[in-house]
């Protein structure tokens, strides 16, 4: 067998993979039968001829035409991709020679079928996050963008309604020569995160790009310069501003695309997506839109549930507005809708924490919205919605200290929320039940910084600015309120208030009238 064998080596093991089975089908053909096989090792450089022994064991192993190939090759490859793979355990004399791999041609990565991706959230868009590429190539650099990806991984995680593939994964496809579109696709992915980064003395200066897959638009892209340490600081972590950066660019993507594209030419995730971003815009045109998507929505197969919840809160947005004709026709709608979503799930956190919002808001129920957050909460203590929700109640009922902790803890569950405007906005009525003027004014800015039209946040705010007696700016907002609900009055505020029988409703009404809002 020695005088019939030789070795080759190559640069890389994809490369010695490829050319064994195209030399592998080429033999085939030309000889009809080919005697003999392949035996594939890794190098190393201090011991060249140890591994060159390793891989002609291999090759001795290998029936004709196999090609065969050690765990430490195997760590390199991708089933499906590099190769097709058959695990034929421990071979050799007595199992004397370690685990052995067969490898056949690729048939490529199957992607997933319809059902299996509706099953796995086919309303939440998947985003896959590259190992970061250094511009120099030095020792140790793949460790270091691996490393840095992860962050931004982790940053994704926190991010609500999207899958976020792991970077074990994502890894595995490092040096495939595959196209980025091509690694996307074996990843399954919607969005793709790349980078590159440069090390200059202490600094670190990383440039970004993410990018729609189906598309190949750039959705962003940035730099941030940055220094090793801070880098990986929790407190100042680049891999959070990249994340939150990368989520606001999905949301205003599933927002732009959901304004004027056709409904059956929308992604379930698009659809679902740009249906809570439009609802949230407090714009008329936008709203309704809102509606006709999350109704095209609940008729797609694994997505009824998830649709009846969000259609559930439209009402309730829609009487929180000061649009609907008839608070109590969108009352039992949204509780109709709330008892659908859960027929469909259980225990389905959000549509038990948006139930108790219908009982809480529209029905004036506090006591069995209570019950209902109660439940979500088991459900899923990391729900921020439940947590909110059940916050305000407690300030409906007077219940300050435990308002703005629920209030707070809701914040920090989901930081980078591209909703954060309307989770600021209920955060400030929170910590308003328990005297923090100043932070419920802070809260209400932000609030109004990314959405003008919020009606509730600007209530807040009046009430906030008149009980700290800043009533000059509480007149002015008075007037901003004014211009987004003209009908709006302290009479109609006390009777449509949640918490009309608790200990707060007549301070916070005598506030707004303070303030210059009619009687």
């Amino acid at each position: 067998m020695a005088g019939a064998s030789f070795v080759l080596v190559f640069p890389h093991v994809r490369t010695a993979v490829a050319w064994a089975l195209k030399a592998q089908r080429w033999l085939a053909a030309q000889a009809g039968v080919l005697h003999g096989g392949f035996g594939i090792a890794l190098a190393d450089a201090r011991e060249p001829a140890a591994e060159a022994e390793r891989a002609l064991g291999l090759v001795a192993l290998a029936a004709n035409g196999e090609v065969l190939v050690g765990p430490e090759v195997m760590a390199e490859l991708v089933p499906g991709l590099d190769a097709e793979v058959d695990d034929l355990g421990d071979l050799g004399p007595d199992g004397g020679m370690s685990r052995a791999y067969r490898l056949g041609p690729a048939a490529g990565m199957a992607p997933l079928d319809d059902a299996l991706a509706h099953a796995q959230g086919g309303y939440r868009p998947s985003i896959a996050v590259l190992p970061f590429e250094s511009l120099l190539g030095q020792d140790g650099d793949d460790l270091l963008g691996e490393a840095l990806a992860d962050e931004v991984i982790a940053g994704l995680a926190h991010i609500p309604d999207v899958c976020v593939v792991s970077g074990m994964s994502s890894r595995r496809l490092k040096r495939c020569g595959l196209t980025l579109t091509g690694q996307a696709d074996c990843l399954s992915a919607h969005y793709l995160l790349t980078g590159v980064y440069r090390q200059q003395g202490g600094g670190l200066v990383l440039q970004v790009q993410f990018q729609e897959v189906r598309s190949g638009a750039i959705l962003r892209a940035q730099q941030f310069s940055t220094t090793l340490a801070t880098a990986f600081d929790p407190a100042s972590s680049v891999g959070q501003q990249i994340a939150q950066d990368v989520g606001q660019a999905v949301f205003r993507h599933a927002i732009e695309r959901s304004r004027s594209a056709a409904l059956p030419g929308l992604d379930n995730y698009a659809l679902l997506l740009g249906s809570i971003g439009l609802m949230h815009q407090n714009l008329g045109r936008e709203f309704e839109r809102a509606r006709a998507m999350l109704a095209y929505l609940a008729a797609r197969p694994g997505c009824a549930g998830i649709a009846a919840a969000w259609q559930a809160k439209w009402h309730v947005l829609r009487v929180a507005q000061g649009w609907s004709p008839d608070p109590m026709a969108d009352a039992r709608s949204a509780l109709d809708l709330v008892h659908r979503s859960l027929d469909e799930g259980s225990r389905n956190a959000l549509a038990l924490a948006i139930g108790g919002l219908v009982h809480a808001y529209l029905l004036k129920d506090l006591d069995t919205a209570g019950h209902m957050y109660e439940e979500a909460i088991d459900a899923n203590p990391s729900e921020p919605l439940a947590r909110l929700f059940s916050a305000t109640r407690h300030a409906y009922l007077g219940h300050g200290a435990e308002a703005e902790q629920g209030g707070e803890q809701a914040l920090r569950l989901s930081p980078i929320d591209p909703l954060k405007s309307f989770l600021d906005s209920l955060a400030a009525t929170a910590v308003l039940s328990n005297g923090r003027w100043d932070r419920s004014v802070q809260l209400c800015r932000q609030s109004i910084r990314s959405n003008r039209n919020h009606a509730s946040s600007w209530r807040t705010l009046v009430i906030a600015l008149a009980m700290s007696d800043r009533m000059e700016e509480a007149r002015h907002a008075a007037q901003q309120l004014r211009q987004i609900e003209p009908g709006l009055t302290v009479a109609l505020f006390r009777d449509r208030f949640p918490g009309r029988d608790g200990p707060v409703a007549e301070p916070w009404a005598r506030a707004l009238q303070l303030a210059g809002l009619p009687a």
